[in-house]
């Protein structure tokens, strides 16, 4: 897939509408569920609204996930009918030239992944969050804007790292952990964790990963 190439955008709300801004390239459609495509379709989205699991033409169209959620993210890559995942880049961003990029993966304008960094499959990196040298971030993590992972850090799958937050060098997040916007981690944090503040502390655990922002 060129560039220029159509995509489609599973999700048809904030998020997806950002994506299809800074991915400066045509949208072929948005997923949804069924329930929701007269919603979308009022919220103002540029361009066909289809129900999910899309139709046989449709799942030959790459794809990305545009949804902030983690854990909704990956429902819905699960119940789309296609196996062909886009990577939408915007023109803004800067990636040094050995980031390794899974499928799906989605990064904003003016975020920044130095050198080593390894990203998996259907990782959303919103505007001006930045990843330090050799981190990996696994599947399905988000990291909100204005984000910064410090060098060396690992960013479990499904993790959702709120607004600004920091996570200092060599720490690891958990699998579905959630850090709370402005937090400054500087200790390992555990699966499927809440942790918030300054120094960032425990709040609870969850019991399933993150499904609304």
């Amino acid at each position: 897939m060129t560039q220029d190439s159509p995509f489609g955008i599973l999700g048809a709300g904030g998020q997806a509408r950002e994506v299809a801004d800074f991915a400066e390239r045509p949208v072929a459609f948005f997923a949804v569920d069924d329930r929701f495509v007269a919603d979308a379709t009022l919220e103002g989205v540029e361009g066909a609204v289809v129900a999910l699991p899309g139709s046989e033409e449709q799942r030959i169209v790459p794809v990305v996930a545009a949804i902030g959620a983690p854990g909704a993210r990956r429902g819905i890559v699960s119940r789309w009918s296609g196996s062909d995942f886009a990577r939408v880049i915007s023109p803004a961003a800067y990636l040094a030239r050995d980031v390794q990029l899974g499928a799906g993966v989605m990064i904003a304008p003016t975020a920044v992944l130095m050198a080593g960094v390894v990203v998996g499959d259907h990782v959303l990196v919103n505007a001006g969050a930045s990843v330090g040298h050799d981190s990996v971030l696994r599947d399905y993590a988000t990291l909100s804007p204005g984000v910064r992972v410090a060098g060396r850090c690992d960013i479990g799958s499904g993790a959702f790292i709120g607004i600004g937050a920091m996570i200092l060098q060599g720490v690891r997040v958990g699998d579905g952990a959630v850090i709370g916007a402005g937090a400054v981690v500087r200790r390992d944090v555990g699966p499927l964790e809440v942790h918030v503040g300054v120094p960032a502390r425990r709040l609870r655990t969850e019991g399933k990963w993150l499904d609304v922002v």
